[in-house]
C-alpha cells in the first residue's frame, strides 16, 4: 500500500524526464529540434495541469527559455496564450508568464 505523501515509480518517472531533458536537452536539440520541443511542450501542460504554485510556474518559465532557445522555439507563444485562456485564475501564473 502505498502511503498519500509517499511518490509512486510511475509519477517518479515522470518527473524524472522532465529533470533529464531539462540537463541534457542541449546534447540532441541541435540534432533533432522538433522532438525536443515536443518533449518541452508535453513537460510544460503536464506541469501546468497537475502542479500549481509560484515555484511551479517559475519551473514553466525556465522551460519557455530553454525552448526559446532552440531551433524553431520562438513559435510556443500558441502554448503561452493557451495558458493565459485555460489557467486565467492563476494569478501567480499569470505574473510569471509576463516576465516571459
Amino acid at each position: 500500500m502505498i502511503r498519500p505523501n509517499t511518490v509512486s515509480p510511475s509519477n517518479n518517472t515522470k518527473h524524472l524526464l522532465a529533470d533529464k531533458l531539462a540537463v541534457y536537452h542541449r546534447d540532441f536539440a541541435s540534432a533533432y529540434p522538433e522532438k525536443t520541443l515536443e518533449l518541452f511542450r508535453k513537460v510544460l501542460i503536464h506541469r501546468a495541469e497537475n502542479f500549481t504554485g509560484r515555484s511551479h510556474y517559475e519551473y514553466i518559465l525556465s522551460f519557455l527559455k530553454k525552448m526559446s532557445k532552440i531551433k524553431g522555439g520562438k513559435r510556443h507563444s500558441d502554448l503561452i496564450a493557451d495558458f493565459r485562456i485555460r489557467y486565467k485564475n492563476r494569478r501567480a501564473m499569470m505574473e510569471i508568464l509576463d516576465e516571459f
